[in-house]
């Protein structure tokens, strides 16, 4: 290989095996958090702000203030309607089984009664 190739290093070429195949072992550390490159070096982002602590004027800060008042508007919106955006139907069926057993057995009462329809002992099925 390396006449067909000479600027081809062999140390350096990684060639797969069925070692490299399996399964690596899980993981006992915490779950990580991908970051980017430089976010969070001081530099990065104490460009956005001055001294005081505030905000530059830029695009930046008008996309915090846009998204601010758009969750400022949703919870007017919601304010009193949480009790509807809280409920849940696995919740209300965990609070209340009896309820939900005997609306069943209610709405198929009707089965319960044409099998007991037949009094007459004296046919022969």
């Amino acid at each position: 290989m390396s006449t067909e190739l000479p600027n081809v290093s062999l140390p350096h070429l990684d060639t797969p095996d069925l070692r490299k195949l399996e399964p690596r072992a899980i993981s006992q550390h915490p779950p990580r958090v991908l970051l980017l490159y430089g976010s969070l070096r001081p530099t990065s982002y104490s460009r956005l702000f001055a001294e005081d602590g505030r905000m530059k004027p830029s695009g930046y800060y008008d996309r915090v203030v846009d998204v601010m008042e758009e969750l400022y508007k949703f919870t007017l919106l919601v304010r009193d309607r949480s009790e509807y955006l809280n409920d849940r139907y696995s919740e209300r069926k965990e609070k209340t089984p009896a309820s939900i057993a005997a609306l069943a057995s209610a709405a198929m009462s009707h089965e319960h009664r044409t099998q007991n329809a037949d009094t007459d002992g004296s046919e022969v099925e």
